[in-house]
């Protein structure tokens, strides 16, 4: 008959050998812990330090916009070199401005005002746009998942 299982009798042997105190046997077995040695420590320094060089060697700053051929700006593919996201901020139209959807967001919730500016943030968030306030106006900003 195989055995399938790893043979523990040095363990039990060893926890039976373990005594605290007054004779007494232990209830739970700790592992001695050893200090790590300075070398060790000094390898792993140099270890970190010869990943990150590699790192640089490995990583390149990519363009932060790509060009598109022709045929897909034909068909209307835009980039942001185009300012493509800075006119959507504003290609939403609600019927009252950010400063006062900001506004009516601080009324207490009983109030009809409160219940409107949620849903036009709502409608806002579902084009990932947010309303931040910068200074005393509110300004719409791209949200990041």
């Amino acid at each position: 008959m195989p055995h399938n299982f790893t043979p523990i009798e040095e363990l039990v042997q060893e926890y039976k050998a373990m005594k605290y105190g007054a004779g007494s046997q232990a209830k739970e077995m700790e592992m001695p812990m050893s200090p790590p040695e300075a070398s060790e420590m000094q390898e792993f320094a140099e270890q970190e330090t010869n990943n990150a060089a590699l790192h640089q060697q490995m990583v390149s700053k990519r363009q932060d916009s790509i060009k598109l051929p022709p045929d897909l700006k034909k068909i209307g593919l835009k980039t942001d070199e185009d300012d493509q996201f800075k006119a959507a901020l504003n290609k939403i139209k609600l019927p009252i401005s950010d400063d006062k959807i900001m506004e009516d967001l601080q009324a207490p919730p009983s109030e009809a005002r409160r219940w409107y500016a949620t849903i036009l943030l709502y409608i806002l968030e579902r084009a990932h746009l947010t309303l931040k306030k910068v200074g005393t106006k509110a300004v719409r900003m791209f949200k990041i998942n």
